[in-house]
């Protein structure tokens, strides 16, 4: 069976880790075998990347920020309106505000849902407070901050405990490491 191998943000990977990556990339030359890595552009990027993909095939994909109008189809889609409806003035802020990163629109307009800062009207439109109202925060991290901040301190410990962990984990690993009783997630 083919295997895939799907690395996040392998800019942070260490020179130890990138040689238990390049050790397997030689051991494995037989089997069927795609690695799939991320890394952002704004971050540092090994040397010793270019050595381990020499001689290697490789498919770079590149990802760009969405444009202004393409930002305004995104917002149209997520909300589910035709794209003549959203405003000049909101695409603008979200725009100017997420600079065209689709993962943070998307999160924005969620966000914005949940504290009725966009809502439907009595007619089923959408609407929005005044721009002056809204409030979207500096950068994704500062997004998450807050997204976590309506949580209590358990269910903190816990996610933080179940991010190290990984994607899919069992519940009794969770609790045996976190030493908090699954009823109390």
């Amino acid at each position: 069976y083919p295997i895939l191998l799907e690395i996040d943000d392998i800019n942070y990977a260490d020179s130890g880790s990138l040689s238990i990556i390049e050790a397997l990339m030689d051991k494995i030359q037989t089997m069927k075998l795609v690695i799939v890595a991320t890394m952002s552009r704004s971050d540092s990027y090994h040397d010793e990347m270019d050595r381990i993909i020499a001689n290697r095939i490789v498919n770079k994909i590149e990802t760009h920020n969405l444009d202004r109008n393409q930002t305004a189809m995104l917002i149209a889609s997520s909300l589910h309106e035709d794209i003549s409806k959203i405003s000049d003035e909101f695409t603008d802020f979200i725009f100017v505000k997420t600079n065209g990163n689709p993962f943070y629109i998307e999160e924005i307009l969620k966000l914005l849902k949940d504290k009725k800062l966009i809502f439907r009207d009595d007619h089923g439109s959408w609407d929005r407070k005044p721009i002056e109202e809204i409030g979207i925060p500096s950068s994704i991290g500062s997004f998450i901050k807050e997204r976590l901040s309506s949580f209590d301190d358990i269910t903190i410990d816990v996610l933080s405990i179940a991010s190290v962990i990984g994607y899919e984990f069992d519940v009794d690993v969770l609790e045996a490491i976190s030493g908090i009783d699954n009823n109390d997630f």
